[in-house]
């Protein structure tokens, strides 16, 4: 603003008719400039709004994926402890069941920390848009 004020200063020891117009000039300029600057705004505002939508939305669904491989690990660690009770030749099934059983569970932890991950991007999406409004023009 400082560097406009002097501009306008100096033009001001031109003549009148001259110093109006290039003075209405370098409003006209300032005035696009924040038009730009406010539009730019209100677009940064809106992206931040969809990717918080979009991070509560992958949030709910990572979160019922991770209900539902919980319960496909209770139901093979069920199954697992049935094969156990079965005679020698079964022994080679329950292994592999028990593999997939590992598998499940790191899957399970993999989804909880993607799970957390999406919660704090959500987090920061929010901050983000908190901090954007602020610098809305009404």
């Amino acid at each position: 603003m400082g560097f406009h004020a002097a501009i306008i200063r100096s033009k001001i020891s031109i003549c009148p008719i001259v110093r109006t117009k290039e003075i209405g000039t370098i409003i006209q300029g300032l005035q696009k400039s924040s038009s730009k600057a406010q539009q730019a705004m209100e677009e940064t505002s809106r992206q931040v709004e969809e990717s918080a939508r979009l991070g509560k939305e992958s949030l709910s669904t990572l979160e019922a994926i991770i209900k539902g491989s919980e319960e496909v690990l209770d139901a093979t660690t069920t199954i697992s402890s049935a094969i156990t009770q079965e005679n020698a030749t079964i022994e080679e099934v329950n292994s592999n069941i028990q593999g997939i059983a590992q598998g499940t569970s790191q899957s399970v932890n993999a989804l909880k920390e993607t799970a957390l991950v999406t919660q704090e991007l959500s987090d920061l999406a929010d901050q983000m848009k908190t901090l954007t409004d602020r610098f809305k023009t009404t």
